[in-house]
């Protein structure tokens, strides 16, 4: 698995902690799709909470299922 950032904006909040987005595409070998990665940090620099969001359309996930036999 392969994450490739392509940009990334951050912005310090009231309570000090900074919000950082970092956009890109995760790879595999069997696929490749748009994300999301979302870093809350401390004061401190350490990393309070993440979040990934999927950016795929429902049929770009459908694609993923595996085949039934």
């Amino acid at each position: 698995m392969s994450f490739n950032p392509v940009s990334e904006t951050s912005q310090v909040l009231a309570n000090e902690q900074r919000d950082v987005e970092v956009r890109g595409r995760v790879s595999t070998s069997a696929f490749s799709l748009n994300v999301v990665w979302n870093f809350l940090l401390s004061p401190d620099g350490e990393i309070d909470l993440v979040k990934v969001n999927l950016l795929a359309s429902i049929q770009e996930l459908m694609h993923l299922r595996p085949e039934k036999a």
